[in-house]
């Protein structure tokens, strides 16, 4: 599975299981804007390492 593909299905299911809590917008929001950021960062990470084997 591709990283985008990995990240669009983790955000479908966090964004569902923050739904069935049932929080307000706003929290929810937040919460999937964080689970982004700490996946983006993540997948920073990785490219990094890879770019450095690379070299």
């Amino acid at each position: 599975m591709t990283p985008l593909f990995y990240l669009l299905y983790m955000i479908n299911f966090f964004e569902y299981s923050v739904f069935k809590m049932s929080l307000n917008s706003d929290l929810r929001i937040s919460l999937l804007l964080g689970l982004m950021k700490m996946m983006l960062e993540n997948e920073r990470s990785i490219l990094q390492s890879t770019a450095v084997l690379k070299n």
